[in-house]
């Protein structure tokens, strides 16, 4: 068996302060997730965004070193992504990763619709691995997303999400 390291992709969630700090760049407000506020949105497509990315993948490397798989997904669960083109994004951020590694994989998490088929039309066969967190990929909505440009996908399963069930029994 290979191992190989996943880092965290530049998926454009940034600071929020970054609204106020660059008034010229497209960054959004991507809304409150329950009752947190997300982090603020830039747009792939916007030129800083690839300044940023290029930042964080020298730094990321300096630090971690050398990895192939990065992992992170702008839209899982939500958030407003009105008015942007998620394709698009898709296409830009992974053009940041294989920038920064040209044998980049981005790794996206395979449950309740996600990822989008808007999504991975961004992407080219081969640059995505699919992790099935439901380890059923008609369960998960992942099922029919073969074609796209997922090469390959791991099923496995995640017992409650975190959720930690307490042992009963009748006495």
């Amino acid at each position: 068996m290979v191992w190989s390291l996943y880092y965290k992709a530049s998926t454009a969630w940034s600071p929020n302060s970054m609204i106020t700090k660059f008034p010229n760049a497209d960054i959004r407000n991507a809304g409150k997730w329950i009752t947190y506020q997300r982090p603020a949105f830039l747009v792939p497509s916007d030129p800083l965004f690839a300044k940023v990315a290029e930042i964080f993948y020298e730094e990321q490397k300096k630090l971690f070193g050398e990895s192939r798989y990065y992992g992170g997904d702008p839209f899982h669960e939500g958030g407003n992504s009105k008015g942007i083109n998620i394709t698009e994004a898709a296409s830009n951020i992974y053009k940041a990763m294989k920038t920064n590694n040209p044998n980049a994989i981005w790794v996206l998490q395979g449950w309740s619709g996600n990822p989008s088929v808007a999504l991975l039309k961004g992407l080219k066969h081969g640059e995505a691995l699919v992790l099935d967190l439901m380890a059923c990929a008609v369960l998960s909505g992942v099922a029919n997303l073969h074609h796209h440009s997922i090469e390959k996908m791991v099923s496995w399963i995640i017992t409650g999400y975190g959720v930690l069930y307490p042992i009963l029994a009748d006495a």
